[in-house]
C-alpha cells in the first residue's frame, strides 16, 4: 500500500523494479508524472504496460534509475542480492521505497541506505495465517483476514527530501 505518503509518487518520475500488478494499479491512482517498469519476466510486460507505464529491459536498469525521482524496489531485490547495486544507480536526491511482504523484516539497514519508506505486512492472527497457508492459500487470502499492509517511514530522509507531508 503506497498510500501512506503520496508525495513520494505524485507528479514524480517513478521507476519500479519488479512488476507487481496490484502495486502498479495503486501507483496509477497516486498520479505520478511517469512510470517506468523494469522486470526480467517478459510475460508480465503486456499486463504491466496496459496503462500502467513503460516497460524497460533490465539491461537499461542503471540509466533508467539514474533519471528517476522515486525508485520502488520489491523485497525480491533483497533476496536476490541486487539491492546494493540498485540503490547505487539512484540519484542522491531521489526517494527510495522498498515494498512487499519480504521487505520489512529489518527496516533499519534499508533506512541507513536512504530508503524513505518500507512497505511491508504484519500478521495480525498467526493461527489463522497458518490455517490459510496449510490449506494452500496464498497471500491474497491472507489480506483482510489475518494480515495487513503497513508503511514504515524514514521520517529523517523524508524531511531531507522535502517529502514529509502525509496526506
Amino acid at each position: 500500500d503506497l498510500s501512506g505518503i503520496p508525495s513520494l509518487f505524485r507528479n514524480r518520475r517513478v521507476c519500479l523494479v519488479g512488476a507487481i500488478i496490484p502495486l502498479l494499479k495503486r501507483l496509477k491512482e497516486l498520479c505520478p508524472a511517469e512510470v517506468t517498469i523494469i522486470d526480467r519476466k517478459k510475460e508480465t510486460q503486456e499486463e504491466a504496460e496496459a496503462g500502467y507505464g513503460t516497460f524497460v529491459a533490465p539491461e537499461r536498469t542503471a540509466e533508467t534509475l539514474a533519471r528517476c525521482e522515486t525508485a520502488v524496489f520489491t523485497g525480491a531485490a533483497i533476496a536476490n542480492g541486487s539491492m546494493e547495486e540498485l540503490i547505487s544507480f539512484v540519484p542522491a536526491d531521489a526517494a527510495i521505497a522498498i515494498v512487499g511482504p519480504t521487505a520489512g523484516f529489518v527496516p533499519e539497514p534499508l533506512f541507513r541506505r536512504n530508503a524513505a519508506m518500507v512497505g511491508t505486512v504484519v500478521v495480525t492472527d498467526i493461527d489463522r495465517a497458518l490455517d490459510v497457508l496449510g490449506e494452500g492459500g496464498g497471500g491474497y487470502r491472507l489480506f483482510g483476514t489475518c494480515m495487513r499492509k503497513i508503511n514504515l517511514l524514514n521520517v529523517e530522509r523524508l524531511r531531507r527530501l522535502g517529502l514529509d507531508r502525509v496526506c
